[in-house]
């Protein structure tokens, strides 16, 4: 896919609700091969991260998003940051770290003009290796967030220790607001936790 260049990415919009702005977004991977109906991602990436190639995939989303942002950047003077998803296969090493600093330095960008956003459930894969790589990506300066929230079983003290700046709350208890109180309450105690400790919520 990625030599027949079949990947493209889309940009998902996130939007302040105080001053109705876009105040980030996310770039999220498609896969369209030629003739044939769209891949999805939760079909493709599960099998990408066990052969071992989303290391590959994931360097052509680093390398496309630094490039959009630059370009937006020239484009418009100013840029929201843009999130990318990272699996924690990629965390494994210092690799990712490494090709992320020379790509960014390479573009001339700053570090906080792509943040990095990991599921719950990955994280809890090999927590301490990860664990070990957020924090010093998070000591470059840059934005870390957590998708899913709620689903992946990880506990309160793990979640402490994470290096994070972004909560996101999963669709599963958001889809209930404005018609299960169970739900409304849910989200209200995972927003009051998050911002104890010191987290914006999505």
């Amino acid at each position: 896919a990625i030599e027949n260049n079949e990947f493209k990415l889309v940009y998902q919009p996130i939007i302040n609700l105080k001053n109705q702005k876009i105040q980030s977004a996310e770039a999220l991977i498609r896969w369209m091969p030629p003739g044939a109906d769209p891949i999805r991602p939760d079909i493709f990436i599960p099998i990408a991260e066990e052969s071992g190639q989303i290391n590959n995939i994931g360097a052509w989303v680093l390398d496309t998003v630094i490039g959009q942002v630059k370009s937006w950047q020239e484009q418009l003077g100013i840029c929201p940051a843009v999130a990318i998803n990272v699996s924690s296969k990629q965390l494994k090493n210092h690799e990712f770290r490494e090709q992320f600093q020379t790509q960014m330095g390479s573009h001339n960008l700053p570090v906080g003009g792509v943040e990095l956003e990991l599921t719950e459930t990955g994280v809890m894969e090999d927590p301490e290796k990860s664990l070990e790589e957020l924090i010093k990506l998070h000591e470059l300066g840059v934005s870390i967030s957590i998708d899913d929230f709620g689903t992946g079983y990880s506990s309160l003290d793990y979640l402490r220790r994470l290096p994070l700046d972004i909560l996101k709350i999963d669709q599963s208890f958001t889809f209930g607001i404005g018609e299960s109180e169970n739900d409304e309450e849910i989200v209200r105690v995972m927003i009051r936790m998050a911002h104890a400790m010191g987290l914006k919520v999505i």
